[in-house]
Parts: C-alpha cells; sequence; structure tokens
C-alpha cells in the first residue's frame, strides 16, 4: 500500500513536466510566444509569415500546457520563410517537364529564457510535387497549409519531445 502511496505521489508530480502523448516541457515554463515571422523568399505571397506565425502559435496553444504571454515569455520561437521555390522535376521526353516541385523552408529560433543550454536554430523544410499542367496558384493553398501542418508538427517534436 505504501508503495502505491508513492506512485501516486509520483505520478502527480511528474505530471506536470511529462504527458502520454511524448510532451517534455520544462517544468518551470508556463508561456510562451511566438514573434512574427519575416518572410525573406521573394517569391512567396506576401502573408506568408503571418499566416505561418498564427499556425505555429495555434499548434502550441492546442497542444501544450503553456499559456500564450507577449511579456517576458519563458519560451520564444522567433524566424523566418526562407525558401520558397517551385522547380521542375522528372522531365518527360521532348523536352517536357512530369512535375513540379514546391519546397518551403523555414528558418526558427527557440530560445528558453531560464535555461539558455537548451536553445536552438534549425532550418525546417517541406516540399510537394504537382502536376506540371497544374498551375501553381490553384493549388498553392493547400500546398502551403500541407506544409504548414508538416513543419509546426516538426518544430513542436523538436522543441518539446526532444527529438
Amino acid at each position: 500500500m505504501k508503495y502505491l502511496i508513492y506512485l501516486f505521489i509520483g505520478t502527480l508530480v511528474w505530471g506536470g513536466c511529462y504527458s502520454f502523448r511524448g510532451i517534455s516541457i520544462p517544468p518551470t515554463a508556463e508561456t510562451y510566444y511566438v514573434d512574427l515571422f519575416g518572410v525573406e523568399a521573394t517569391a512567396a505571397p506576401a502573408n506568408m509569415g503571418q499566416d505561418f506565425t498564427r499556425e505555429l502559435t495555434d499548434k502550441i496553444r492546442n497542444e501544450s500546457r503553456l499559456r500564450f504571454s507577449e511579456i517576458e515569455p519563458d519560451i520564444k520561437f522567433s524566424g523566418s520563410i526562407s525558401k520558397f521555390e517551385v522547380t521542375a522535376i522528372n522531365p518527360e521526353p521532348n523536352a517536357r517537364v512530369g512535375s513540379n516541385r514546391l519546397t518551403i523552408d523555414i528558418r526558427v529560433s527557440y530560445v528558453e529564457r531560464q535555461n539558455e543550454d537548451n536553445d536552438w536554430q534549425q532550418t525546417f523544410s517541406y516540399f510537394v510535387d504537382f502536376p506540371s499542367d497544374r498551375n501553381l496558384l490553384d493549388l498553392q493553398a493547400q500546398l502551403i497549409q500541407e506544409a504548414y501542418t508538416q513543419i509546426t508538427e516538426d518544430i513542436f517534436n523538436k522543441a518539446f519531445t526532444d527529438w
């Protein structure tokens, strides 16, 4: 019985810094902030930084215990859209292009106010291929949303699951 009590207390204590999803947030961290991401890629849509900032903010708000705060946040994310590029791939006979590839790179800085040893910078990349007979503008919103979904997941995992 004594061991069950210790197990129960231990579970309550560790519950604040670990969840069954595998999230590991420093126990002293309570707040986060996502700075407006800049757009360095010349071909990127003008609102891409603003949209990505909102996506990352929502991801952290919905999947962690952290509260959003602009004032002295415990964890801060910042960065920029560094690449938005369409390239031709899969050449076909008669010098035709079979597919195009949209590549999006997002450079991210993670700062932990209470432990600078955990700070990092990394570029996260995502690409998707689409048929060359399709106009990028017709597919752009869907392809960018796919990229946001994957990249925000990768950033979240890097920050909070230590992969």
